[in-house]
């Protein structure tokens, strides 16, 4: 059969695909084998009766169909187009959204109109690291670059170590010095039992004022009972045993340079 079918009616030709969705199949001329074709399948379902209106010309290259949300068609210029095509501005502002308020860049981005460029604003981060984080964790050494470590509002500075783990400083030279001179010198605390209360402490400090510094080198061992810490004058301690009236007897030779020591011998 060759010629044209032409179907005429006034409320438009209508097909039923029954448990299948309708189509319209175009198939390429007989002489071809196996014969391809190009169909137009309408979708499974949908709110309403559509109808789209074919424009009145074929239109130029490159353009492309537009509807008007009402179903009627149009060819269109495609790079013209703002509805499929953003602008140079848009992207920009897009970008810049991207970036502005971002915690974890810490980078803020705004488009400036005049010249078409966006601008990059990297925080500096100044101080705000350690106040907001709730754990803050070292990834290497801390520098502290010739400042201190210090508290406010005369509050302690508590350094612990978790479980049995220790506090362990290096340094050849280790000071305990006090914040003013108006203070008496520092000392060295060694509190007794956490458990008790309140806890009471053993100090060793230094006097109010000392003529040159000095350096007291501890004896080798614990020593004797009723021995008693003697220096040789130049800051070397040893244990030695001392002469009291509870201890009467010296074991060896006694060198006697005073009354007073041959009187206790007596």
């Amino acid at each position: 059969m060759t010629g044209e079918i032409s179907l005429q009616c006034q409320t438009g030709v209508e097909l039923d695909g029954k448990s299948f969705p309708a189509s319209i199949k175009f198939l390429e001329a007989d002489t071809q084998s196996p014969r391809h074709s190009i169909s137009f399948f309408a979708p499974n379902t949908w709110d309403s009766n559509l109808i789209f209106t074919l424009p009145s010309s074929d239109g130029s290259d490159g353009q492309v169909l537009k509807t008007n949300g009402s179903g009627v068609l149009s060819f269109v210029n495609q790079t013209t187009d703002t509805n499929t095509q953003l602008s140079a501005e848009e992207v920009q502002d897009i970008v810049g959204a991207m970036f502005t308020g971002n915690t974890e860049t810490r980078i803020a981005a705004t488009y400036e109109d005049s010249d078409g460029t966006i601008d990059l604003v990297v925080d500096d981060m100044t101080g705000t690291e350690v106040a907001n984080d709730s754990s803050p964790q070292l990834v290497g050494a801390l520098d502290v670059n010739g400042q201190i470590i210090t508290s406010a509002s005369n509050g302690n500075i508590t350094i612990d170590p978790d479980g049995t783990g220790s506090i362990i400083l290096k340094s050849d030279d280790i000071q305990f010095q006090t914040a003013s001179a108006a203070v008496a010198g520092g000392d060295l605390r060694l509190y007794e039992s956490s458990l008790l209360t309140p806890q009471n402490f053993i100090a060793i400090q230094a006097p109010a004022s000392v003529t040159a510094d000095t350096t007291l080198t501890l004896p080798d061992g614990a020593g004797s009972s009723g021995q008693a810490l003697s220096t040789n004058g130049s800051g070397t301690l040893s244990w030695t045993t001392v002469l009291l009236p509870a201890n009467p007897q010296v074991t060896g030779s006694v060198d006697i340079t005073s009354l007073t020591e041959l009187l206790l011998l007596k």
